[in-house]
């Protein structure tokens, strides 16, 4: 075998080395493209909390936290608000500290009666514009107390409405109801001397309520009269009333006038008609004893 001219030798290491060389540049970019790949990884929302979780009808601000990390770095962070009524708002929150992002939303006034639910979403851009999203909770805002009107009394009547001087029972009713239900219900009687009395009322169904008023003897010269009304109150207080009418008892009939003197006779005193003739007497007396 003919041996290697230092040429060719020459020619041999330069070719080994630009191998060497290219392979080295190989190995480079993979490492390059696999640093690229690690930077891809998504956002990654490690939890948070939506404080308070209910709230009355009227509303209030909502605190919102969320903790995030990425490893290159977020560009943007976002709550999604989703209410039960189909309501929606999105706004950017901020980070407070490392890792921990923060925002308020401003929970409006229920009109309805009925509970609306807030759900919160945290969205999440890196640099990369790699995405994440996640729920981390939610808020009640409590349905509006339905309005309560005031109990309502109808349809009085009152009998008998005059009574003779012994007084006597009066039956009194009324027609009442309430849309939650009544707590009481009386009728009101004041007498002449500006004294009241109450008098309890009982239901005869579940609208239509009588009660007994039992009027005292009348022993006075004038009519006693006696006004009387209904009143109802359901289970906050509220109050209506209707009057009834007067109960009248009558005066006791005057006494009898005193029995009258019958003819003049004789002895029996002082001639009467003297005034209308002045000797009638005289007359009246000649004849009786003629």
């Amino acid at each position: 075998m003919a041996a290697w001219s230092a040429g060719s030798l020459a020619r041999l290491g330069m070719l080994a080395l630009m191998v060497g060389l290219v392979g080295a540049l190989f190995l480079t970019a993979d490492r390059a493209a696999a640093a690229e790949g690690e930077e891809d990884t998504p956002p990654a929302i490690a939890g948070g909390s939506v404080t308070p979780g209910s709230l009355s009808y009227e509303g209030g601000n909502v605190q919102i936290q969320a903790e995030i990390t990425d490893d290159v770095g977020l560009q943007n962070v976002s709550a999604q608000i989703y209410g039960s009524d189909g309501s929606y708002q999105s706004f950017q929150i901020f980070e407070g500290y490392k890792d921990n992002y923060f925002g308020t939303f401003e929970a409006p006034e229920n009109p309805s009666e009925s509970t609306i639910t807030y759900e919160v979403e945290i969205q999440a851009y890196d640099t990369n514009n790699a995405f994440a999203a996640s729920t981390i909770g939610g808020v009640q805002v409590e349905g509006r107390p339905p309005f309560d009107e005031a109990p309502w009394v109808s349809s009085t009547e009152m009998f008998p409405s005059v009574l003779p001087a012994e007084g006597g029972p009066v039956t009194i009713r009324a027609e009442a109801g309430d849309n939650r239900g009544l707590a009481g219900i009386y009728a009101l009687v004041t007498g002449p001397g500006g004294t009241s009395t109450e008098v309890a009322m009982y239901a005869l169904d579940s609208s239509h309520f009588e009660g007994t008023f039992n009027a005292p003897a009348n022993s006075g010269s004038l009519a006693a009269e006696y006004v009387v009304e209904v009143i109802v109150q359901d289970d906050i207080g509220q109050e209506s009333r209707a009057g009834a009418g007067i109960v009248t008892v009558e005066a006791p009939p005057p006494p009898p006038p005193p029995p009258s003197e019958g003819p003049w006779r004789p002895g029996s005193g002082p001639c009467k008609q003297a005034h209308k003739n002045q000797h009638g007497c005289e007359r009246a007396s000649a004849k009786a004893g003629g």
